[in-house]
């Protein structure tokens, strides 16, 4: 695992909060990143935010490539890639490179070394077949040039892990010691939208909402390099684009996000957030698109996720790695289960995120997918 040094690490964490901290190796101790009983994750994604900071309070039209770049109005922004790739002789391998933009004060400042921006990315690899799973966080300034994104031609990255292309051609790669994913992308689909035209409300506060889209169903080609062995691989990669400044409520503690590509060509993502008893909250919801370009948005009343099996990490946190998704308006039923137990990152804030499989029907007729789950907010305070 690589990450900041633990001062720094105190440090960036405390920025995240919306503390006031010192420069990273500042003589003194560092300042408290969260009180007792707080949730870290809603800390860093809900709260008070300066008023500067801009807000997701309407609907809009997404405007592309421009809205693949960054947003440095808003506090929060993530590019999500995660995908289930597939090598000769049935061997599938797990990745995730995910990339966050925070902001530590409104407006944006870019000079060459200094700037108001903060970079953090994750890079992890779920090998089943060998019973491995390997995960690397790094943290970086925009400038000059370590960490940084655009919309055309694309591009998001922290030093070598990054994703840049033009059209629907992008190129993924990252490596960390002896591990290494290189894909080429095929985008051939239109991104969309989620919630009410690209606003995804978490509460009945207004603000408390991201602009949210997706990137479903994106052809991958390349390679897994594990040591000295190269698996020449090919798969889907999911893109999932979020931009807030206050994404969750007072009452909310995390989110458990399913995102399936199953084998009607459809794709099925839901999230399901949770109150501090573990309820789902109100506002969950979810997106339902189609081959043939129908997209269908779901509210809390059109889908259940059971957790059946749960799976404790080092930290002594459970999380549930066996669900039952039930859409009883759809007449679906999905059974959903990792493909290995401890695809848990042990990062800035720690969260469970892997490969699983889905298997069940619907209207009578087998249905089966793949594809990732994240389960946030459970970590021991």
């Amino acid at each position: 695992m690589r990450t900041a040094r633990p001062r720094c690490r105190d440090w960036l964490l405390a920025a995240v909060l919306g503390l006031t901290p010192g420069a990273c190796g500042d003589v003194g101790e560092p300042p408290p990143v969260a009180r007792p009983g707080d949730s870290v994750l809603q800390r860093a994604l809900g709260g008070e935010a300066d008023p500067g900071f801009a807000r997701a309070l309407e609907p809009r039209d997404f405007d592309f490539p421009a809205d693949h770049g960054p947003h440095p109005a808003f506090r929060n922004e993530w590019w999500y890639f995660t995908g289930v790739l597939h090598a000769e002789g049935g061997r599938a391998f797990g990745f995730e490179l995910t990339f966050f933009r925070v902001a530590l004060q409104p407006g944006e400042l870019r000079e060459r070394w200094r700037s108001n921006q903060i970079y953090f990315a994750h890079f992890a690899v779920s090998d089943p077949h060998a019973g491995r799973f390997h995960a690397f966080e790094r943290v970086s300034r925009p400038g000059p040039g370590l960490a940084g994104a655009a919309g055309e031609p694309f591009a998001v990255w922290i030093e070598d892990w990054s994703v840049r292309g033009s059209g629907g051609n992008w190129r993924l790669r990252a490596r960390d010691g002896d591990l290494a994913v290189d894909l080429r992308l095929a985008v051939s689909r239109e991104p969309v939208s989620n919630g009410e035209r690209g606003l995804s409300r978490r509460s009945a506060v207004p603000g408390n909402a991201s602009f949210y889209y997706s990137v479903p169903r994106i052809a991958a080609q390349g390679d897994v390099r594990i040591g000295a062995t190269r698996h020449p691989v090919q798969g889907l990669v999911w893109l999932d684009r979020e931009w807030s400044t206050g994404a969750l409520s007072a009452d909310q503690v995390g989110w458990d996000w399913f995102a399936l590509h199953l084998d009607d060509g459809s794709n099925l993502m839901i999230y399901r957030l949770r109150d501090a008893d573990g309820q789902p909250h109100a506002y969950s919801a979810g997106t339902w698109s189609y081959a043939d370009g129908r997209v269908e948005h779901l509210g809390r009343e059109d889908f259940r996720a059971t957790a059946l099996t749960t799976w404790r990490a080092p930290d002594g946190s459970r999380y549930p790695i066996e669900w039952r998704l039930e859409l009883p308006r759809h007449d679906a039923s999905l059974r959903v289960a990792a493909l290995m137990a401890p695809q848990w990152l042990d990062v800035l804030v720690p969260y469970w995120e892997g490969a699983v499989r889905a298997t069940g029907a619907r209207a009578g007729q087998p249905l089966a997918g793949e594809g990732y789950l994240e389960m946030t907010g459970y970590a021991v305070q």
